[in-house]
């Protein structure tokens, strides 16, 4: 908790890695699979730009893309999560529903048109620049990385094997799927340090702390008002998900609410 002029700030990273794990309890197949795309776009734009609003967008597009999913049945979530499913109309149908979803809540506005794009290739990048946010190409970029190398991994088990496999894919994509400035600075930064896929690849706590760790350093204190839209977005998630606890987050809220304003607490508190 921080105290600023014009009013108490709060640190929201823990939070926000939190609300994006959601996937992790809802689907096995989708694990990690959020941060691992996070933390390559948030790799591959730093090397673009220094902006905090910038990156910050980017991250919480990245984390949140696949959020329209969840919406989905399980049958329908693994085929959207494979290399070639550009022909499925549920791979833009996720990307449009997450869009919805955040498009309402400001803290995410600008999160939301970059969610709404990120399945768009660089040839649709091409056709209608003026639509399609760069942010969107690059976690395009990032979700065909992660999908590419994870099902591979878990087929032969060695990067010794899958990274040479990777490479040759992004040479014959770029220009045509891939934005080639994107694949450039992938290739020439980060394609052949260790680090950077031990990051990746390995614990999935380390994981989350990394993400934890990228948005601590973005910068996510913010105001008590946003914080409850936050929370608020995060109740809705569950609620929507689970027919069992339709309403049961909001209602448990409001009825602890009214029990802390008996006890005397503050409007704040």
């Amino acid at each position: 908790m921080l105290f600023l002029e014009g009013g108490t700030y709060y640190d929201a990273a823990k939070l926000i890695s939190g609300i994006a794990n959601l996937s992790t309890y809802f689907d096995v197949d989708l694990k990690g699979h959020n941060f691992r795309v996070a933390l390559i776009s948030a790799y591959i734009g730093s090397k673009i730009s220094y902006s905090k609003d910038f990156l910050k967008n980017l991250f919480l597009a990245a984390l949140f893309h696949d959020i329209g999913i969840l919406f989905f049945e399980r049958k329908e979530q693994k085929k959207l999560l494979i290399e070639d499913n550009t022909k499925n109309e549920l791979v833009h149908l996720h990307a449009y529903i997450g869009y919805e979803l955040f498009k309402n809540y400001p803290y995410f506005r600008k999160a939301a048109a970059i969610i709404k794009e990120h399945h768009k290739s660089y040839r649709d990048f091409l056709r209608a620049k003026a639509e399609i946010p760069f942010s969107s190409q690059i976690i395009y970029f990032a979700d065909r990385i992660d999908v590419f190398v994870n099902k591979r991994l878990q087929d032969d088990g060695s990067f010794v094997k899958v990274l040479p496999k990777l490479k040759d894919r992004l040479v014959a994509e770029r220009s045509k799927t891939l934005h080639p400035l994107i694949v450039d600075i992938f290739l020439n930064s980060f394609y052949d340090k260790e680090a950077f896929w031990f990051t990746l690849y390995t614990d999935e706590e380390f994981l989350r702390l990394e993400v934890t760790n990228w948005l601590e350093n973005i910068g996510f204190m913010i105001p008590l008002d946003k914080l409850l839209t936050i929370v608020d977005f995060f109740g809705y998630l569950i609620d929507f998900k689970s027919p069992f606890t339709a309403t049961h987050s909001s209602s448990v809220a409001q009825t602890a609410t009214h029990l802390a304003s008996l006890f005397g607490f503050s409007s704040e508190e």
